[in-house]
């Protein structure tokens, strides 16, 4: 009895060697490799540029909250949706100079309140101020020796280290304009055995 022969095809399945791409399909795989690439550096840079802005500490008047010589990033996004709220660190231009050092101070009052300095403590809207991290009196009130009040742009900032360096206290900063600031500071890096932290 002859054997029938198997059909070199099962199933009803027929197979074909794979065409080798034209230089149309290659050129649309480069093109999209290209933009692809082109995305993502894009909105690395846009992070790094909004999250990522690095500067240095250039005093001790953070000390406890950042040393100086410490590096920090700073949001410069943040600022563009909201407003610094009382008792945010930010990093400002003196004088909106943008040829100097950044400063990095901490936010006590916002445009609106009234402030003066009474026996040592800075009243805010009549009370004393809440943000005092390190609960040091006020030995200098400089410019504010009588009751002042913030324009609707305008911030006062004061150091956690109070009496060792300058703030809005001081003429050559003073009140801080909106346009002035760069950002909020919200994290130290390890710099020169200090270490890494979110800033509060």
């Amino acid at each position: 009895m002859a054997r029938k022969r198997r059909s070199s095809y099962t199933g009803g399945l027929s197979f074909y060697e794979d065409k080798e791409p034209g230089p149309v399909e290659k050129l649309k795989k480069v093109l999209v490799w290209v933009a692809n690439t082109a995305i993502a550096v894009f909105l690395a840079a846009v992070l790094v540029m909004s999250f990522g802005f690095r500067t240095r500490v250039y005093d001790d008047a953070m000390t406890g909250t950042v040393e100086e010589n410490q590096q920090v990033l700073v949001d410069r996004l943040i600022y563009r949706f909201s407003t610094p709220e009382r008792g945010a660190v930010i990093a400002f231009y003196p004088g909106g100079d943008s040829s100097l050092r950044p400063l990095i101070r901490r936010v006590v009052a916002i445009p609106g309140d009234t402030i003066e300095v009474v026996d040592g403590t800075l009243l805010v809207n009549g009370t004393p101020e809440q943000t005092n991290v390190s609960g040091q009196s006020l030995s200098y009130a400089g410019i504010v020796t009588s009751r002042m009040t913030l324009n609707n742009d305008e911030y006062f900032v004061l150091c956690d280290n109070r009496d060792n360096t300058e703030d809005s206290r001081n003429a050559s900063i003073g009140f801080i304009a909106e346009s002035d600031l760069i950002g909020k500071v919200w994290l130290a890096l390890p710099t020169d055995g200090s270490s890494l932290h979110n800033v509060k």
